[in-house]
């Protein structure tokens, strides 16, 4: 169960479809609790967007961040990765 960090709606029996991590948490022991989870690509383009104003780079994760590697090429601010997710989604269309 999660809550969509963008959109506030409550999943149950579901995994994120996306995780966003600052990258100074990568390694922190406790990272599950600075997650933000997100149930679409819309809400965390939505998130990404809202926080482009802010510091330090990030990284997303595709589903549960448990034991997976990053779908970012390497840790981008807001701006950088909010246009790297929209030429992702373009392309996959």
């Amino acid at each position: 169960m999660f809550v969509c960090a963008n959109c506030l709606k409550e999943f149950v029996d579901e995994n994120p479809a996306y995780v966003l991590l600052h990258e100074n948490r990568l390694n922190h022991p406790a990272r599950y609790y600075f997650e933000r989870r997100f149930h679409s690509l819309e809400c965390l383009e939505g998130e990404v967007a809202r926080l482009i104003p802010s510091y330090g780079p990030f990284v997303v994760f595709e589903g549960n961040s448990e034991g997976h590697e990053p779908i970012t090429p390497h840790p981008m601010r807001a701006g950088e990765l909010l246009a790297w997710l929209r030429t992702r989604a373009q392309v996959a269309r």
